[in-house]
């Protein structure tokens, strides 16, 4: 585990001072560049036919730690800063959208869509701005492939002879990495919209929920989740059902642990008439989804994010109906 995790800052410091080197050498004439560039052993071209700063990136990225490193003191960069704090440039609804774009150009190009020669610049600053905003954030792009003509390389060398061949091949590139940034994004919106009920075991529950969220990567990972959820929605019943207030509508007594049974007669003797109908079936199926959701074995990231919505809609669908909300 802790190789794990040196491993990551490792990537993440070398994606970090690999943009901040770009940045600098970019501002110098090309042949300050290449000079500087074969002075720490890297290779230079005369091909080249874009940015300087794409150009940069693209030699750079391969070196050694000792030369990226050794380059980077030579430029007064501090390859051992920490930019987990610095605000990012683009946000994460905004990363989400560059990656989806970035995923559908290449997949354009590869099945007879958009020319390379027309789109491969507005590739390339697209790259560079997702490589910069995810170093920021400690992600790394999954993309190699510097340059369109690079990904021409790859699709027909003979790998991929079919264009859904190519398709699944760039929708499996890219989709650990959106599943990363929504976790990311829906884990913000939890916390900002997280409000406690004054509930304890409720409001710790959703911490848990949250906290689970956000190390989550299989399915047992996500499947987990569910399991937090089901605790939430016992603690929410138990908190606000009363067996004698509230006689279960089938005169069979309630177990503790029957939080569907709990919240079903709880919410038929506070929600009485007709007109309340509506709330009651609200409650009733935002119950069973979160119950659903919990026991499927090949839970993904979505499927974790519909459970944990559908819990919250019944525990604020309670605190709302208990006067918990109540100013």
């Amino acid at each position: 585990m802790e190789s794990s995790d040196k491993t990551k800052k490792n990537a993440s410091a070398r994606t970090r001072v690999i943009t901040e080197i770009a940045s600098q050498l970019s501002l110098e004439e090309w042949s300050v560049v290449d000079l500087t560039l074969r002075q720490f052993g890297l290779p230079s071209t005369d091909n080249w036919g874009g940015e300087k700063k794409e150009y940069v990136v693209a030699i750079v990225e391969n070196a050694t730690d000792d030369q990226l490193y050794e380059l980077a003191n030579h430029l007064n960069i501090d390859s051992h800063a920490d930019t987990s704090s610095r605000p990012l440039r683009i946000p994460l609804k905004e990363l989400i959208k560059q990656v989806e774009a970035q995923k559908a150009l290449m997949i354009s190009v590869a099945t007879g869509g958009a020319r390379i020669q027309t789109v491969d610049h507005e590739y390339r600053e697209r790259r560079l701005k997702i490589f910069s905003s995810l170093t920021e954030i400690g992600l790394q792009d999954p993309n190699s492939y510097s340059y369109l003509w690079c990904w021409y390389d790859k699709w027909s060398d003979g790998s991929l002879p079919t264009y859904q061949s190519r398709r699944q091949y760039i929708s499996a590139l890219y989709q650990p990495l959106l599943d990363s940034l929504s976790s990311k994004l829906h884990l913000g919106e939890l916390q900002s919209l997280k409000e406690p009920t004054g509930w304890e075991r409720v409001d710790r529950n959703v911490d848990k929920i949250i906290a689970q969220l956000a190390e989550a990567k299989d399915e047992e990972d996500f499947q987990a989740v569910g399991l937090l959820c089901r605790e939430a929605l016992i603690s929410v019943a138990q908190a606000v059902y009363d067996p004698k207030a509230h006689p279960s509508l089938d005169g069979i007594s309630i177990s503790e642990a029957d939080a569907n049974r709990m919240i079903e007669s709880y919410t038929a003797n506070k929600l009485v008439g007709s007109s309340n109908e509506i709330h009651r079936k609200f409650a009733k199926t935002a119950y069973q989804l979160a119950v659903g959701l919990q026991h499927r074995r090949t839970a993904k990231f979505r499927d974790a994010a519909l459970c944990i919505e559908a819990t919250r809609s019944v525990i604020n669908t309670i605190a709302i109906i208990s006067g918990q909300r109540d100013p």
